[in-house]
């Protein structure tokens, strides 16, 4: 059901029901959107029945003329989530939903933030704690799309699923990886026993904001007492190249402030959002 909490400045709606709200926005609804639009209307969405209240206005604006979007997608036992963030001006709208919620159908609760609570908000998404390097801890390498096969079935497991396809990927890497030097499967080994969770976030902006240069991201195992892995080549986000089965991919031990300072590093600088946004030469910026 449709519902707003004005005081903490939070929506709860459903994706179907934001889209026909950003198009009543734009003057862009359809026929099928008249039936959507009447449970709106009849919610505490509309004031009175009649316009939208100012809050859930700003969302509209906001995920329909994005600056900058970021995603955050997590993997763990307790199964996946998907998190977005939208931010225009000095306002952001971002989701926190739980594990195992479908992002394209089931409703979400869209929570409204202030500019300088970016990187904390990022920090509350992926579950960033305070956690040193391990003193054994080193970078490694291994072939990436044996490695990618093993985290794909074990993000598509929960519970104890989780748990039983990380000690069958364990039992099985002398197999999967017979040419890896023992040192880097000794340290694989440990890492992998270790994952509690991954995630991976990606940022991009301007107009397309999937544009080659509008876009950077990087890849995270959380591996708890064994500390947290960047994935530094290949980089994201991935390339259809980057999914050979000659890609080695190379792990790097981080702390949380490392962590802290990769979130700050995804943001575009205020020349590259310009640069983006920027009405190419000849043009009038008329559509």
């Amino acid at each position: 059901m449709p519902s707003i909490d004005a005081l903490r400045q939070r929506v709860r709606l459903s994706p179907t029901q934001l889209d026909v709200l950003r198009r009543s926005t734009t003057g862009e609804l359809v026929d099928a959107d008249k039936r959507v639009l009447t449970t709106l209307v009849k919610s505490e969405l509309f004031v009175e029945g009649e316009v939208p209240h100012p809050l859930v206005l700003d969302l509209a604006r906001v995920m329909t003329q994005p600056m900058m979007q970021i995603t955050i997608e997590t993997t763990s036992a307790h199964g996946p989530t998907y998190s977005t963030l939208a931010l225009h001006e000095e306002d952001i709208w971002f989701t926190d939903p739980w594990p195992g919620t479908d992002p394209e159908t089931d409703e979400l609760v869209y929570q409204r933030e202030e500019l300088p609570q970016l990187l904390w908000i990022l920090k509350a998404l992926t579950g960033l704690r305070r956690r040193e390097v391990p003193s054994v801890a080193r970078p490694f390498q291994v072939p990436f799309g044996a490695l990618s096969d093993i985290l794909l079935l074990m993000g598509g497991q929960t519970g104890s699923g989780w748990d039983d396809l990380r000690a069958a990927a364990l039992t099985g890497l002398d197999e999967t990886f017979p040419d890896m030097p023992d040192e880097d499967r000794a340290l694989l080994i440990g890492v992998i026993g270790s994952i509690q969770a991954t995630w991976r976030v990606t940022c991009g902006w301007g107009a397309d904001p999937l544009a080659k240069g509008h876009v950077r991201g990087f890849a995270v195992w959380d591996c708890g007492a064994a500390g947290y892995w960047v994935r530094t080549t290949p980089a994201e986000p991935l390339s259809v190249e980057d999914l050979g089965k000659d890609v080695v991919a190379t792990y790097e031990p981080r702390d949380a402030g490392q962590l802290w300072e990769a979130f700050a590093d995804l943001l575009p600088s205020s020349d590259e959002l310009r640069a983006s946004i920027t009405v190419p030469e000849g043009s009038d910026g008329q559509g």
